[in-house]
């Protein structure tokens, strides 16, 4: 009965629980022989850089390339081995072509210019309520007609 026990103990989630705690206490008594613990360092900072590496590969690339933001010193362990340059340059392309089937295509060439050759409309600027006074002279509101004749300049893009 006893051995039944057992096993449901060491299956169990409360198991997993146990064993991550101790995984953290053997952490936190490395961090406290390093002389880092409770003292507000960045610790990946104070590591060799053969375990920030260790520890930055760890992480899946979103939570790298959220790590990589926190500091240049976070930014240039993370870029300094390839393996995690290729997990983030594979992550940036799929998510580009995600991108690419949901986005509509760019504008071609010739639809913007096109646009850009229109003619612009112009609203009449509506009468001030109240006087305005630039260098001690009245100014008076300017009228101007409701579509303009000119082009727009023509922009190539």
């Amino acid at each position: 009965m006893e051995k039944k026990w057992e096993m449901r103990f060491l299956l169990s989630p409360s198991a997993e629980h146990f064993e991550k705690a101790a995984n953290m206490d053997s952490f936190k008594q490395l961090m406290i022989a390093m002389g880092v613990h409770h003292q507000g360092i960045d610790f990946i900072r104070e590591l060799p850089v053969e375990l920030s590496q260790i520890i930055l590969s760890k992480l899946d690339t979103q939570s790298l390339l959220n790590a990589a933001q926190v500091s240049r010193k976070w930014l240039a362990i993370s870029k300094s081995t390839s393996s995690s340059r290729q997990r983030v340059r594979r992550h940036i392309r799929r998510r580009n072509r995600r991108l690419a089937q949901v986005l509509p295509p760019p504008p071609s060439k010739q639809s913007t210019t096109r646009i850009l050759s229109k003619p612009m409309l112009s609203f009449p600027q509506t009468k001030i309520p109240y006087p305005t006074i630039l260098n001690n002279k009245l100014l008076k509101p300017k009228t101007s007609s409701l579509i303009s004749t000119q082009p727009r300049i023509l922009l190539r893009l």
